[in-house]
């Protein structure tokens, strides 16, 4: 009688498995978009140029309107990666790569929500409508330095549950991300907001900050000192500040203000209300 009544319950969670695996499949093929990131060129060229040279390019020498430019390529770690992947899998592999990266990002924002498959189904709705101008185009740098953002976001949910060793990864974290993409400064900025908060939290309830605290806080710092390890140390940081200071940013399309008129913009609003 007790195997007849847990063999429903059973049945129900092989189903729920299925139905999630098939979700994160289909979530898979329909990220595999064909290969069109415009700065795959330079991108394999200099992981050419540091596969066969064995040195980290610091001038432009490709360029022909600004050879010998001096550059702070911030993503010089990404280079070699495009270029590792493309000699023996071409574009294929790039595209492959990308949508691979793409539902690892999935992964690690919804897994701690343990929703049920049609729950995952509807986020995976909007998760592939707000990022498809990052993931359209296949590997890039961009998509790699979201799947770092995801990758920080589960590590300091882990800390927040109260595990110490996310202390001792988030350095190194943001010592690979500095040499792999510039958005490790978004990293920065919300792995901040969290060491904030916890003081603003101790303050109204007006608690003593944890012991934790200040291995979170020294955290915090020792990851920022890890964004220097790279070929250009605090030049990565003077090169963001010109960054965002270009006026031709208004013609990139990630830098444009979103328009809540279209399709993107309603869906942005709709999420964001229910999140909330």
């Amino acid at each position: 009688d007790r195997a007849h009544k847990s063999h429903p319950a059973a049945s129900g969670a092989a189903w729920e498995r299925l139905a999630s695996a098939l979700v994160y499949v289909a979530l898979l093929i329909y990220s595999v978009y064909p290969y069109s990131d415009y700065d795959w060129g330079w991108h394999y060229r200099y992981g050419e140029y540091l596969f066969t040279h064995g040195r980290i390019l610091r001038e432009d020498i490709f360029s022909w309107t600004m050879s010998g430019y001096p550059w702070v390529n911030h993503s010089w770690l990404f280079d070699p990666l495009v270029y590792a992947i493309y000699t023996p899998f071409s574009f294929i592999g790039l595209s492959i790569a990308g949508a691979l990266a793409a539902l690892l990002t999935f992964h690690l924002c919804a897994r701690r929500a343990h929703l049920a498959y049609w729950q995952t189904a509807v986020l995976a709705v909007f998760f592939v409508t707000l990022t498809r101008d990052i993931m359209m185009q296949g590997l890039r740098t961009q998509v790699v330095g979201l799947l770092l953002l995801a990758l920080l976001g589960d590590l300091l949910a882990r800390q927040r549950a109260g595990q110490n060793w996310p202390h001792w990864v988030l350095p190194g974290l943001f010592c690979i991300w500095a040499n792999l993409h510039g958005s490790f400064l978004l990293g920065l900025v919300v792995f901040g907001v969290y060491v904030a908060w916890d003081v603003v939290f101790a303050q109204v309830r007006g608690h003593a900050l944890p012991r934790r605290w200040f291995l979170f806080a020294g955290s915090f710092l020792a990851s920022f000192a890890a964004t220097l390890v790279n070929p250009f140390t605090y030049g990565v940081y003077v090169e963001a500040r010109r960054h965002f200071g270009n006026p031709h940013l208004t013609y990139v399309v990630e830098w444009m203000s979103p328009n809540f008129s279209e399709l993107v913009g309603m869906v942005f609003l709709a999420y964001t209300l229910v999140v909330a």
